[in-house]
C-alpha cells in the first residue's frame, strides 16, 4: 500500500507543475412549454468531479445563478458566459445540442469550446443509454473523459469512447440489440493494465516479473487513470449520480 501511495504521490506533483485542462458540465433548460430557464451548471461534490479529479483536470462547478427554477439555481445567458467562455472542453449531459446550438449560435460562438469544436455530449451509445447503463460502466465513462482532455490511458488496443461523443464530428451511436437477457453482463472498458507494467519495471505491490519499459510520456496518464478506476470503486455507492 506504501508503494502505491507513493506512485500516486509522484504523479499528482508532476501533474500539478503543468496546466490542467478546464471542463465545464453544463446544458440548457427549458420548462414544458418551451420557455427558457437558463442553464445548468455541474456541482460539486459529484461523480463527474470525481472523474476529472482522477484525470487530472479542473472541474468548473458553481452552485450560483439568479434564475430560481423550482428551488434550484440556473445562470442567464450572461452569467454563465462569464462562468464558462474560457473551458478547454465542454461536456453537454443533454441530448438537445441541436436545438440549443440552432437557437443560440452567435451566443455560443463566444466559448472557446465552441470555437475549438471540443463540446461532447454522452449519446455515443444512444439518447437513453446514458440512463440505463452508465452507472454500470462508471469504468468507461472515466476512460472517455480522460480521452476527451487528452489525458488518455495508453492501452493496446487503444481506448474508443463509449459515452461521450463529439457533437460536431460524431453521429449518435447505438448500444446495439439485446439478443439473450440471460446473457451475463460484459464491460466495454478496456482492459486494466498491471501497475508494474505502467511504471515501466520492478515489483509493485509483490508483482512478480519485471515489466517492459514504457515511454516515459505515457506511464503518467497510465497511472493515474489506473489508480483512478481502482480509488473510484470504492467511492461510487457513495456519489449522487445525477446529471
Amino acid at each position: 500500500a506504501e508503494s502505491r501511495r507513493e506512485l500516486r504521490d509522484v504523479e499528482e506533483r508532476r501533474l500539478e507543475e503543468g496546466s490542467r485542462p478546464v471542463v465545464l458540465w453544463a446544458y440548457h433548460n427549458q420548462d414544458f412549454e418551451g420557455n427558457d430557464v437558463g442553464w445548468d451548471v455541474g456541482e460539486c461534490p459529484n461523480y463527474y468531479c470525481t472523474y476529472a479529479k482522477h484525470c487530472h483536470v479542473e472541474m468548473l462547478n458553481s452552485t450560483e445563478g439568479s434564475i430560481d427554477y423550482w428551488g434550484y439555481p440556473r445562470m442567464t445567458d450572461e452569467e454563465f458566459l462569464e462562468f464558462g467562455k474560457n473551458a478547454d472542453v465542454w461536456v453537454y449531459p443533454s441530448s438537445d445540442w441541436n436545438r440549443v446550438s440552432t437557437q443560440k449560435m452567435f451566443y455560443l460562438s463566444q466559448f472557446k469550446a465552441v470555437q475549438d469544436e471540443k463540446v461532447y455530449d454522452y449519446q455515443m451509445s444512444g439518447e437513453s443509454a446514458w440512463f440505463e447503463q452508465r452507472l454500470a460502466e462508471y469504468d468507461t465513462v472515466l476512460l472517455d473523459l480522460c480521452h476527451i482532455v487528452d489525458r488518455a490511458v495508453s492501452t493496446d488496443p487503444p481506448h474508443i469512447r463509449k459515452w461521450f461523443r463529439n457533437v460536431y464530428t460524431e453521429g449518435v451511436g447505438t448500444l446495439g440489440m439485446c439478443e439473450d437477457p440471460e446473457e451475463p453482463y460484459t464491460s466495454r472498458a478496456t482492459e486494466c493494465v498491471r501497475l508494474d507494467d505502467v511504471v515501466g519495471g520492478g515489483d509493485v505491490e509483490g508483482g512478480g516479473d519485471t515489466a517492459t519499459e514504457v515511454p516515459a510520456a505515457s506511464s503518467g496518464s497510465r497511472l493515474a487513470v489506473v489508480l483512478g478506476a481502482v480509488s473510484i470503486l470504492s467511492v461510487v455507492a457513495n456519489v449522487a449520480f445525477t446529471l
